[in-house]
């Protein structure tokens, strides 16, 4: 599938394959920078990226999207990010590539369509599995490539295909595409591997830091699933998945430390869980979070940050918070 067609990407004049405009004056034939593959420029020099991008250096392409994607050296432009990943990804960066399927599959200053997002990052992928040292952001492609193939999004469902991109990066140490290959192992989607399996691999993510994949780790723990029942071990992970942005862990993590399972009670881990949940939209943290306030339980008591909460938990859906909580005695 081509990646660059001017109707569906809009993706103005990089898209359909005429240079973007210059930033600045055109060098001169003799300052031009000579093609390579590996870019000269570094992020303290954006116009020196903006240079070489013109001459066709994909890599120094994709470095001055991702500063135009973080803002930094640079003012953050949607279209200036949707532009220079795809003429990262038209020169071969594998990384120019994967930034190109994450805008288009968000929208991010083109027309979002999962249909070129999954093509892009299947470049991305090929071009990570295809090096020695594949780069995390191209090797990040293959596991949404791989979530792609398993959901059927902007394609057809394989989980023939899914699993073997999803292996391989694994392999390779992607913690996302562990976790990915976890639930399709625990869903029976995986010829022959079962809960152990599974359990085995979103370890992997885990540790790797992929927070959704402890909550994943720690729901096992806690029924018993394919590994032994161990409150103590799924407490860990749900402390692991909380510190990893997961925010199930989070209300999980407060919801174990406020009835003690798996270790001693501590409401003031559990306000901070709870605090980061509520942030996260949790609507029954907040209410929970409320609960603590009003009683002055593991935070200072405080009867207005209590009803503010409630308030917020109330508007979620939680019932019981619809009643203003006051301070208790």
């Amino acid at each position: 599938m081509p990646l660059t067609a001017c109707a569906s990407l809009a993706l103005s004049a990089v898209a359909c394959g005429r240079p973007h405009r210059p930033v600045g004056p055109p060098p001169t034939a003799a300052s031009a920078p000579a093609k390579s593959s590996v870019p000269a420029c570094v992020e303290e020099q954006p116009d020196v990226c903006a240079s070489e991008c013109r001459y066709g250096v994909a890599k120094s392409c994709t470095l001055l999207a991702t500063l135009h994607e973080r803002g930094v050296q640079v003012a953050r432009s949607e279209l200036a990010i949707a532009q220079l990943f795809e003429a990262g990804c038209r020169g071969g960066d594998p990384d120019g590539c994967a930034g190109l399927g994450a805008a288009l599959e968000s929208g991010t200053g083109v027309s979002r369509d999962p249909a070129l997002a999954r093509g892009a990052y299947e470049r991305a992928c090929d071009g990570a599995l295809a090096s020695a040292t594949p780069p995390p952001r191209a090797l990040g492609a293959c596991a949404l490539l791989g979530e792609m193939l398993a959901e059927g999004r902007g394609g057809a469902r394989s989980d023939e295909r899914a699993v073997a991109v999803l292996r391989r990066a694994c392999n390779w140490g992607s913690a996302r595409a562990c976790g990915a290959f976890g639930r399709l192992t625990l869903a029976g989607r995986v010829a022959g591997s079962k809960a152990p399996e599974a359990a085995e691999l979103f370890h992997r993510a885990c540790n790797g830091g992929h927070g959704a994949s402890c909550t994943e780790l720690a729901a096992l723990y806690e029924a018993g699933t394919g590994v032994p029942r161990d409150d103590a071990y799924a407490l860990a992970a749900h402390d692991r998945g909380c510190e990893g942005r997961s925010i199930r862990s989070c209300a999980k993590l407060a919801e174990m430390l406020l009835a003690a399972r798996g270790g001693t009670r501590d409401s003031r881990r559990a306000a901070i869980a709870l605090q980061k949940a509520c942030d996260g939209g949790v609507t029954d943290a907040c209410g929970s979070l409320a609960e603590l306030y009003a009683r002055g339980d593991g935070v200072q008591q405080n009867a207005a940050r209590a009803a503010d909460l409630a308030r917020v938990a109330c508007r979620g859906g939680r019932r019981d918070a619809c009643a203003k909580p006051g301070p208790t005695p």
